[in-house]
């Protein structure tokens, strides 16, 4: 008896076929040139809006911190690190409501037929979640909270340095603290990385063959 070969848990998310994980952008080179040309639009705006906007607010806001260091007039302290605090929240706020409204790739894919990768039927980017509701709402559940496992430390994390900057440059914690935060902030940032990465190469994409197989009965 011949032995049946495995199916990779990887599929291509635009025509669901199985393969390796290598072989998946050099499939949609091949197979779906509008889906990439798509994309590079998608990266072009995305570098708009967060490398020419939000980076050079976020160096201004950590430069008013640093610069409120050196200062000895207590109310103007107080005055430029609420202000750098101000840019920071209202960076925090644009990137929530990005996340709401939808990225740039995701405005750019909404009018990209694609197929649903646990029951195969054909939908849009913009008509996903409400499919995911309606068939599939145990998948949709376990998706957010995947999102608030990977917010939430970032959260807590950036809370901490935001937090520690301001009481070091108003002379309420000692340098050596806040040395320590910044160590705590570099290690959970590159755990949580990790994480990511072992979570959307390995642990998601068996989640999803599974989610197929008992879609179709093979489980």
């Amino acid at each position: 008896m011949v032995e049946q070969e495995k199916e990779s848990a990887f599929i291509c998310d635009v025509c669901l076929k199985p393969m390796g994980f290598w072989e998946i952008d050099q499939h949609k080179r091949d197979a779906h040139p509008e889906v990439l040309a798509a994309l590079m639009k998608a990266g072009k705006i995305e570098y708009r809006r967060y490398v020419k906007i939000v980076m050079p607010v976020i160096g201004i806001g950590v430069a008013f911190c640093f610069y409120a260091a050196f200062m000895d007039n207590g109310l103007i302290k107080v005055a430029i690190l609420s202000f750098a605090d101000a840019a920071i929240g209202g960076l925090a706020a644009f990137f929530l409501y990005s996340m709401k409204v939808g990225s740039p790739t995701d405005q750019v894919m909404d009018d990209i037929i694609a197929k649903c990768w646990i029951c195969g039927v054909p939908h849009s980017n913009k008509d996903m979640k409400e499919h995911f509701a309606i068939y599939h709402p145990e998948e949709l559940r376990y998706l957010t909270k995947s999102v608030t496992a990977f917010l939430a430390p970032i959260i807590v994390l950036s809370v901490m340095m935001l937090g520690g900057m301001n009481l070091v440059m108003l002379d309420k914690m000692s340098w050596e603290v806040f040395g320590v935060l910044i160590w705590i902030l570099v290690i959970g940032l590159l755990v949580l990385m990790a994480g990511v990465v072992i979570f959307g190469s390995l642990v998601y994409p068996r989640h999803e063959k599974r989610s197929r197989d008992k879609w179709t009965g093979r489980v």
